[in-house]
Protein backbone atom coordinates (compact mmCIF):
# COMPACT_ATOMS: atom_id res chain seq x y z
CA UNK A 1 0.00 0.00 0.00
CA UNK A 2 1.32 3.55 -0.77
CA UNK A 3 0.78 6.54 0.79
CA UNK A 4 -2.75 8.60 1.41
CA UNK A 5 -3.79 12.02 2.09
CA UNK A 6 -7.04 13.91 1.47
CA UNK A 7 -8.38 17.30 0.44
CA UNK A 8 -10.72 18.73 2.74
CA UNK A 9 -13.77 21.35 2.23
CA UNK A 10 -15.75 23.52 4.30
CA UNK A 11 -19.09 22.15 5.09
CA UNK A 12 -21.08 25.03 4.01
CA UNK A 13 -19.29 24.65 0.46
CA UNK A 14 -19.82 21.03 0.53
CA UNK A 15 -21.74 19.77 -2.82
CA UNK A 16 -21.22 16.30 -4.00
CA UNK A 17 -21.47 17.19 -8.26
CA UNK A 18 -19.79 20.16 -8.09
CA UNK A 19 -16.28 18.60 -6.33
CA UNK A 20 -17.08 15.36 -8.95
CA UNK A 21 -17.49 17.66 -11.43
CA UNK A 22 -13.77 19.63 -10.27
CA UNK A 23 -12.68 16.34 -9.89
CA UNK A 24 -13.18 14.91 -13.55
CA UNK A 25 -12.02 18.26 -14.93
CA UNK A 26 -8.99 18.51 -13.21
CA UNK A 27 -7.95 14.92 -14.03
CA UNK A 28 -8.68 15.63 -17.67
CA UNK A 29 -6.45 18.90 -17.37
CA UNK A 30 -3.92 16.83 -15.91
CA UNK A 31 -3.87 14.17 -18.96
CA UNK A 32 -5.12 11.32 -17.00
CA UNK A 33 -7.24 8.47 -17.52
CA UNK A 34 -9.89 7.79 -14.85
CA UNK A 35 -12.59 5.41 -14.43
CA UNK A 36 -15.21 6.40 -12.03
CA UNK A 37 -18.32 4.53 -9.93
CA UNK A 38 -20.90 5.99 -8.23
CA UNK A 39 -22.59 4.50 -4.99
CA UNK A 40 -25.70 5.64 -3.52
CA UNK A 41 -27.23 4.33 -0.20
CA UNK A 42 -28.12 4.15 3.13
CA UNK A 43 -26.26 3.77 6.28
CA UNK A 44 -28.24 3.94 9.77
CA UNK A 45 -30.82 7.43 9.68
CA UNK A 46 -29.00 8.77 6.62
CA UNK A 47 -28.37 8.33 2.76
CA UNK A 48 -24.81 9.41 1.49
CA UNK A 49 -23.11 9.05 -1.89
CA UNK A 50 -19.51 8.13 -2.67
CA UNK A 51 -17.68 7.62 -5.70
CA UNK A 52 -14.82 5.67 -6.17
CA UNK A 53 -11.93 7.08 -9.14
CA UNK A 54 -8.99 4.99 -10.63
CA UNK A 55 -6.66 7.17 -11.67
CA UNK A 56 -4.05 5.86 -14.42
CA UNK A 57 -1.24 7.99 -16.18
CA UNK A 58 -2.07 7.79 -19.84
CA UNK A 59 1.88 6.98 -20.63
CA UNK A 60 2.36 4.26 -18.22
CA UNK A 61 -1.09 2.82 -17.08
CA UNK A 62 0.95 0.89 -14.02
CA UNK A 63 1.40 3.84 -12.36
CA UNK A 64 -1.78 5.42 -10.83
CA UNK A 65 -3.99 6.03 -7.11
CA UNK A 66 -7.48 5.74 -5.84
CA UNK A 67 -9.79 8.30 -5.19
CA UNK A 68 -12.77 8.36 -2.76
CA UNK A 69 -15.31 11.08 -3.16
CA UNK A 70 -17.74 11.74 -0.32
CA UNK A 71 -20.95 13.71 -0.50
CA UNK A 72 -22.13 15.95 2.66
CA UNK A 73 -24.28 14.09 5.22
CA UNK A 74 -25.98 16.45 8.16
CA UNK A 75 -24.74 13.41 10.50
CA UNK A 76 -21.27 13.57 9.12
CA UNK A 77 -18.86 16.14 11.32
CA UNK A 78 -15.54 15.77 12.21
CA UNK A 79 -13.55 18.55 14.79
CA UNK A 80 -10.10 16.70 13.89
CA UNK A 81 -9.11 19.58 11.20
CA UNK A 82 -10.71 22.51 13.29
CA UNK A 83 -6.79 23.03 14.24
CA UNK A 84 -6.11 24.05 10.71
CA UNK A 85 -8.48 26.76 9.59
CA UNK A 86 -10.46 27.78 13.32
CA UNK A 87 -14.64 27.63 12.58
CA UNK A 88 -14.44 26.66 9.22
CA UNK A 89 -15.98 23.28 9.69
CA UNK A 90 -13.61 21.32 7.69
CA UNK A 91 -14.85 17.70 6.39
CA UNK A 92 -12.86 15.26 4.32
CA UNK A 93 -14.51 15.19 0.81
CA UNK A 94 -11.71 13.07 -0.75
CA UNK A 95 -9.61 10.33 -0.12
CA UNK A 96 -6.50 9.64 -2.13
CA UNK A 97 -4.74 6.23 -1.61
CA UNK A 98 -1.99 4.35 -2.90
CA UNK A 99 -0.31 7.09 -4.88
CA UNK A 100 3.19 5.85 -4.02
CA UNK A 101 5.77 6.13 -6.52
CA UNK A 102 3.71 8.87 -8.88
CA UNK A 103 3.22 11.85 -6.27
CA UNK A 104 4.13 13.43 -9.30
CA UNK A 105 0.60 12.60 -11.05
CA UNK A 106 -0.78 13.40 -7.61
CA UNK A 107 0.68 17.11 -7.54
CA UNK A 108 -0.13 17.43 -10.80
CA UNK A 109 -3.66 16.79 -10.06
CA UNK A 110 -4.04 18.79 -6.61
CA UNK A 111 -2.82 21.76 -8.78
CA UNK A 112 -4.93 21.12 -11.05
CA UNK A 113 -8.20 20.58 -8.93
CA UNK A 114 -7.40 23.54 -6.70
CA UNK A 115 -7.27 25.66 -9.68
CA UNK A 116 -11.21 25.07 -9.41
CA UNK A 117 -11.77 24.83 -6.05
CA UNK A 118 -9.18 27.67 -4.24
CA UNK A 119 -10.31 27.14 -1.04
CA UNK A 120 -9.69 23.56 -0.25
CA UNK A 121 -6.84 22.15 1.79
CA UNK A 122 -4.92 19.08 0.79
CA UNK A 123 -3.89 17.31 3.91
CA UNK A 124 -1.29 14.39 4.12
CA UNK A 125 -0.61 11.19 6.23
CA UNK A 126 2.45 13.37 7.74
CA UNK A 127 0.05 15.81 8.92
CA UNK A 128 0.97 18.45 6.60
CA UNK A 129 -1.67 20.23 5.57
CA UNK A 130 -1.50 22.60 1.70
CA UNK A 131 -3.59 25.79 0.60
CA UNK A 132 -3.95 26.78 -3.38
CA UNK A 133 -0.88 29.23 -2.55
CA UNK A 134 0.94 26.48 -0.93
CA UNK A 135 0.54 24.40 -4.14
CA UNK A 136 1.73 27.31 -6.49
CA UNK A 137 4.88 27.79 -4.15
CA UNK A 138 5.78 24.16 -4.87
CA UNK A 139 5.05 23.87 -7.98
CA UNK A 140 6.59 27.13 -9.00
CA UNK A 141 9.67 25.93 -7.37
CA UNK A 142 9.70 22.43 -8.98
CA UNK A 143 11.79 20.99 -11.74
CA UNK A 144 10.44 19.40 -14.76
CA UNK A 145 7.93 21.49 -17.17
CA UNK A 146 4.70 20.51 -17.84
CA UNK A 147 3.10 22.93 -20.08
CA UNK A 148 3.51 26.42 -18.37
CA UNK A 149 4.00 24.62 -15.08
CA UNK A 150 6.68 22.99 -13.69
CA UNK A 151 6.29 19.67 -11.58
CA UNK A 152 8.18 17.55 -9.73
CA UNK A 153 9.80 14.11 -10.53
Amino acid sequence: MGQSGIILKEKKDIIFEEILSNVKKALENAGYHYICDTEKGCFKSFEYESNTICVQDRQNPERGYLMYLYGKSEEVYDTMFDWIKKGACLNQIISIEDFNNCEDMLLRFVYEYMKLSPNDIFYDELDWYYTKADIDKIVSNSLIKIGANILPT
